[in-house]
């Protein structure tokens, strides 16, 4: 049975920790979208922005990583609420079930 919660601990570990990885992954994007948008308001602030329609689509990609970013931290926190409430529960059926559900649903997102 310890080495079962070891095994849950591992896996959910690595599972948090590549939630993590997308997020620092968006946080870099959004950064250089950040720059560039303030680089082309300031242009545009001087009359010289000549590149309003990729400036409009970077913020268009801007409003989607953010959506992104939220979602994958909405995620994490379901992660560990779950696997806290796991860790927590007396019955050892209900944990496997909970793990597996867990496991299908890693691998459905692994595949989009």
């Amino acid at each position: 049975m310890a080495a079962l919660n070891t095994c849950d601990m591992d896996w959910s570990d690595t599972l948090i920790a590549h939630q993590d990885l997308n997020i620092n992954i968006i946080k870099v994007k959004f950064n250089a979208l950040i720059m560039l948008v303030d680089m082309c308001v300031f242009n545009a602030k001087h009359n010289s922005c000549p590149v309003q329609d990729q400036l409009d689509a970077f913020e268009a990609e801007r409003q989607a990583l953010l959506g992104q970013n939220k979602n994958a931290q909405h995620e994490v926190q379901k992660l560990s609420r779950d696997y806290a409430k796991l860790l927590g529960h007396q019955n050892h059926k209900q944990k496997i079930q909970h793990v597996l559900k867990l496991k299908e649903e890693n691998i459905t997102l692994n595949q989009v």
